[in-house]
C-alpha cells in the first residue's frame, strides 16, 4: 500500500519512534498523510493535515481536556524559561515632581505642566487638591506629551493648577501566556514582606481600589482582570495599546521612594504553530519526543472524521491512550522531584582508622 501512494515502507520505518526518538514536524506530517492513505507530495489534504496537527498540538498544550474529559495537566515542559518580567512605573504626582494639572469640567482633555517621559495609557488620574474627586482612566497618551485624554468628561471643578497623581496599576503580560503561576516575585523585601506578591481574585482586589495614599508603594497583591479587548480611543497620533494581552492588576503603585520596581512572574506558554512540511525540516514540537506521535493519532482522527472514514473512532482511542500515558509520566516526574532521584552526590566511602592508631574512625 505504501508503494501505491509513492511512500516507501523503509521511509516510514525510518521515521518510526523506535528509530527516531525526536521526529520533526515534517516527519509527523508525512506519517499522518501516509496513515490516512494520502500521497504527501500530491494530495489536496496536505494543508488540512497540518492544521489538524496544530489543533492536536495546542489541545495537548492546554492540558488535553479537549480530547479526554477530566484531563487537565500543567506540563512542566511548558514552563517559560526565563520567566516574564515587568517593571512597575512609579507614580507621577504634584508631591513628587511639582507638576500641576489643568482640568476643565465637562472636558476629557487635560494638561500637565511636566510631561511624563513614559506613556500613561491605562493609568489612573485623580485631582488631589480637593478631596473626594472621581478617579479617571487615561485612554490616550504618548511619551513626552503633556496632553492626556480621559475615559470620561472631567466631573470636578475647573482648575488651572490642580494637584494630582497619575498611577499605573494594570500591566499587560507576555503575548504567549497560557497560565500564570502564582506567586509573583519581587526583590523588594522588608521586615513584613517576603518578596512574594500574592495572586488573588479581581473581586478581592476591587475592595482595595486605589483611593488613598496607602495605594502607593511596593505591591503585596495582584489579580488577573481580563484581556485588553478595546483598542485605545482618542487622538490617533497619541495611541499606544496592548490590545489582546492579558492584564495583571496590582494593589499598589510604585512611588518616588521605591523608584521603578522589577517584578518577575512564572508562567506556562502557548508555543507557536507548526509550519514546516517540506524543505529543511528542522522544526520540532515543543512536547517531549515520546508524546509527539500522539499528535499524529489525534490529528488522524480529525482527518478521518472530515473524510467520513469509519476508522476515526479507532484513531482517537490511540490518541487518548497517548494522553493518559503522558499524564502518568508527568505526574511520576513531579512525584519524584522532591526525592533523591537525580541528585548528584559523592560515592559513599568506608570508614577506616588512622594508620597505626586506635583512634576514632575517619573517612578516607
Amino acid at each position: 500500500m505504501a508503494e501505491t501512494y509513492g511512500v516507501g515502507t523503509e521511509v516510514i520505518i525510518a521515521r518510526s519512534p523506535l528509530v527516531t526518538p525526536g521526529p520533526s514536524t515534517c516527519d509527523l506530517w508525512r506519517t499522518l498523510m501516509y496513515r490516512a492513505g494520502e500521497n504527501p507530495d500530491t494530495s489536496q489534504w496536505g494543508p488540512a493535515a497540518l492544521h489538524y496537527l496544530n489543533r492536536a498540538y495546542w489541545a495537548l498544550c492546554r492540558g488535553g481536556g479537549e480530547w479526554e474529559e477530566g484531563l487537565h495537566e500543567e506540563w512542566p515542559w511548558l514552563r517559560k524559561v526565563p520567566p516574564g518580567v515587568l517593571v512597575l512605573e512609579p507614580e507621577r504626582s504634584t508631591a513628587d515632581g511639582g507638576s500641576v494639572a489643568q482640568v476643565q469640567r465637562g472636558s476629557s482633555t487635560i494638561g500637565v505642566s511636566v510631561a511624563p517621559p513614559v506613556s500613561c495609557l491605562g493609568w489612573q488620574f485623580r485631582v488631589t487638591s480637593r478631596p473626594g474627586g472621581d478617579i479617571f482612566r487615561v485612554i490616550s497618551h504618548a511619551p513626552g506629551h503633556s496632553t492626556l485624554i480621559l475615559d470620561a468628561p472631567y466631573t470636578g471643578e475647573t482648575q488651572t493648577a490642580a494637584a494630582y497623581w497619575l498611577r499605573q496599576f494594570d500591566y499587560p503580560l507576555a503575548t504567549d501566556l497560557l497560565h500564570l503561576i502564582a506567586p509573583v516575585h519581587t526583590d523588594r523585601i522588608d521586615q513584613q514582606r517576603t518578596g512574594e506578591i500574592r495572586l488573588t481574585s479581581d473581586a478581592t482586589l476591587a475592595e482595595q481600589w486605589p483611593r488613598d495614599a496607602w495605594a502607593s508603594g511596593v505591591p503585596s497583591q495582584c489579580a488577573l482582570v481580563g484581556v485588553n479587548s478595546t483598542p485605545a480611543a482618542g487622538v490617533p497620533t497619541l495611541q499606544t495599546t496592548s490590545f489582546g494581552q492579558t492584564i495583571l492588576r496590582f494593589n499598589r503603585c510604585a512611588n518616588a521612594q521605591t523608584g521603578p520596581v522589577r517584578v518577575e512572574y512564572a508562567y506556562t506558554f502557548l508555543p507557536p504553530l507548526l509550519t514546516q512540511t517540506t524543505g529543511v525540516c528542522d522544526e520540532v514540537p515543543l512536547c517531549p519526543p515520546t508524546q509527539r506521535w500522539t499528535l499524529v493519532d489525534l490529528a488522524l482522527y480529525l482527518l478521518y472524521f472530515d473524510k467520513s472514514d469509519t476508522r476515526a473512532d479507532g484513531a482517537v482511542l490511540f490518541g487518548k491512550n497517548g494522553l493518559r500515558a503522558a499524564q502518568r509520566e508527568s505526574r511520576h516526574q513531579m512525584a519524584v522531584a522532591g526525592q533523591a532521584i537525580g541528585r548528584v552526590s559523592p560515592r559513599g566511602r568506608r570508614h577506616e582508622r588512622a594508620p597505626g592508631t586506635r583512634g576514632p574512625w575517619y573517612r578516607s
